[in-house]
């Protein structure tokens, strides 16, 4: 199940990070996203945000499990080294907005991502706790 996180949550970044560099902001123009959805999203914008990165940090915490890093931060549970690289995307997205001309850089948009990684972090917890309690939640 592990492996399926880990090509999810690659799969969401990368879908993120072309979603925010893309010259325009406009979800309706791409392709494989449903008309009716797109249309939505691009009209509760922050809703876009919300779910993008909620789905990003699901996947992600999903795929790292818990327990401590070996490499990145030595001793610090990997989940928490995840919330910090997230936390930095969010922001570096938002900054390389600034360069794009029809592309707006916006502390809403970094607050509302960094909201969303932290229900993901919050969820995905929760659901390893369960599992840990023998709930019969899924297992990493």
């Amino acid at each position: 199940m592990t492996r399926f996180w880990q090509f999810a949550f690659v799969g969401l970044v990368l879908a993120v990070v072309y979603l925010s560099l893309r010259s325009s902001p406009a979800i309706v123009s791409v392709p494989l996203i449903p008309h009716g959805l797109s249309a939505w999203f691009d009209r509760h914008d922050v809703f876009k945000n919300l779910i993008g990165f909620t789905a990003v940090g699901f996947a992600g915490f999903m795929a790292v499990g818990a327990g401590p890093s070996q490499t990145v931060w030595p001793g610090r549970d990997r989940s928490v080294v995840l919330l910090v690289a997230l936390g930095g995307l969010i922001v570096l997205l938002e900054l390389l907005q600034v360069a794009l001309p029809r592309r707006t850089s916006s502390v809403r948009d970094v607050v509302v991502g960094w909201t969303g990684v932290a229900v993901a972090w919050g969820a995905a917890r929760w659901i390893r706790r369960r599992g840990q309690n023998g709930r019969g939640a899924p297992h990493s």
